[in-house]
């Protein structure tokens, strides 16, 4: 994996970490960078998530998480960034189907409820009641 992150992408994430959308012109003007849909280009090959929509002509854009460390490690040592990518897949996995049991609980849905149990305890969560 090249390392591809440089200035304009360090902008780039400061503005964008607040985990608000924002469109291309923002972003130009927010964190001075010409060319933010290339950069937010770059940030993917990195491992960063970034959300996109289109509300009429206009795009816009949100960075939901990053499964690549900050730390330098990334370049010396790339199976660090698959670990940890698989990790915190894993604990997104596990955090959403908890969402699924507890509003299936809410809406007296047992039989989704169950499966989302049976999906966390195969992930090796415990699920109390």
């Amino acid at each position: 994996m090249t390392f591809l992150y440089n200035e304009d992408c360090k902008k780039l994430y400061e503005v964008m970490k607040d985990g608000t959308w924002h469109t291309l012109v923002q972003l130009r003007k927010e964190a001075s960078v010409d060319n933010p849909h290339k950069r937010m280009s770059d940030m993917r090959k990195q491992g960063y998530v970034i959300e996109t929509f289109r509300r009429g002509k206009v795009t816009h854009y949100k960075l939901v998480h990053c499964t690549v460390p900050v730390v330098d490690d990334r370049v010396q040592f790339p199976e660090i960034n698959e670990v940890r990518s698989h990790k915190r897949n894993e604990e997104m996995l596990i955090e959403q189907m908890n969402r699924v049991r507890v509003l299936a609980a809410h809406c007296g849905n047992r039989d989704i409820e169950r499966t989302a149990e049976r999906a966390l305890m195969a992930a090796g969560v415990s699920v109390g009641n």
